[in-house]
């Protein structure tokens, strides 16, 4: 059995194969890809602990991630989510490999953004900000170029430790400036239940996605940003699993639900209508994203 890090996860990716399997995988997941709902458990509540538990399988492959997020790690300089895949074979159950889940959930969740994004954002999108760790930043920028001519990409925060090819990489401490630059802003944020994004800052014809939040209280976005964007979701059970939707519907405020990521792929629904709308994908996660780019890291493994 197969031992993938988080390096050789990322030597063996390439955004260039993942981003067309994962429109394939959303175009016929439901039918091809079994995909129970996902079990989320309280570990503690002093530490706000969760245990998150995934599982998904095809004819070929059947994986299961079992994750865990403790925001106040922070506070000792250690990770806060922290993740394991397991891959097996699907027609005997044998396992395959053990990948860094962490890794891999990074790099699922940055194609699915460039995925959504090449529906969602404006063709002619150049600048990606990114409010978020420095190892998703560059994985996001990664899966954008599979995309889009992106030639700029603004952190929130300090310096980031990383370059990309091709790509001016900036740091930013004015959220409000970097907004009034940014044609694409993924949140990919140990969310908190104080929004990060303020609606009133984004400009008309944004791609915004929100990827933090996966509790009920817990958010990214604010109410503005919600009421004023065409929102799609990765799965519909985006609409309760996140703050970002459930508490603004609390509140009597309706999101403009277009469809989700899987009616974008198998063209159910259209994307962006016009240069000026705010477009947002919720989510909040899928087995069948993760599923598929653990099988691109395992076809991509050298034989022998």
């Amino acid at each position: 059995m197969l031992t993938v890090d988080a390096a050789r996860i990322g030597e063996l990716l390439s955004f260039d194969v993942l981003v067309p399997t994962l429109r394939n995988a959303f175009a016929h997941g439901q039918r091809a890809t079994v995909a129970p709902q996902r079990h989320r458990h309280r570990v503690d509540n002093e530490l706000d602990a969760t245990m998150l538990i995934g599982a998904s399988w095809t004819r070929n492959y059947l994986g299961v991630k079992v994750s865990t997020v403790f925001p106040r790690n922070v506070l000792a300089d250690l990770e806060s989510y922290s993740s394991t895949y397991l891959l097996s074979h699907g027609r005997t159950g044998h396992p395959l490999a053990v990948l860094d889940g962490g890794e891999l959930t990074r790099r699922a969740t940055a194609g699915v953004s460039a995925l959504a994004a090449s529906y969602l954002a404006r063709p002619d999108t150049r600048t990606l900000l990114v409010i978020g760790e420095d190892r998703y930043a560059r994985a996001a920028a990664q899966a954008y170029q599979a995309v889009f001519e992106l030639d700029r990409l603004l952190v929130l925060g300090e310096t980031p430790g990383f370059v990309c090819d091709g790509v001016m990489v900036a740091a930013v401490t004015d959220l409000e400036a970097a907004l009034t630059a940014a044609d694409a802003v993924v949140c990919a944020t140990v969310a908190t239940s104080k929004p990060v994004l303020p609606g009133a800052w984004v400009k008309p014809g944004t791609f915004v996605h929100l990827a933090g939040s996966f509790t009920p209280y817990t958010r990214e976005g604010d109410n503005d940003l919600i009421a004023d964007a065409s929102v799609f979701l990765d799965t519909s059970t985006a609409l309760t699993e996140s703050g970002d939707l459930a508490q603004p519907a609390a509140a009597g405020i309706a999101p403009k639900i277009r469809g989700t990521l899987f009616d974008l792929c198998a063209g159910a629904v259209l994307g962006r209508q016009d240069e000026g709308e705010i477009t947002l994908l919720k989510s909040v996660g899928t087995a069948i994203a993760d599923l598929a780019t653990a099988a691109v890291v395992h076809t991509s493994v050298p034989s022998g």
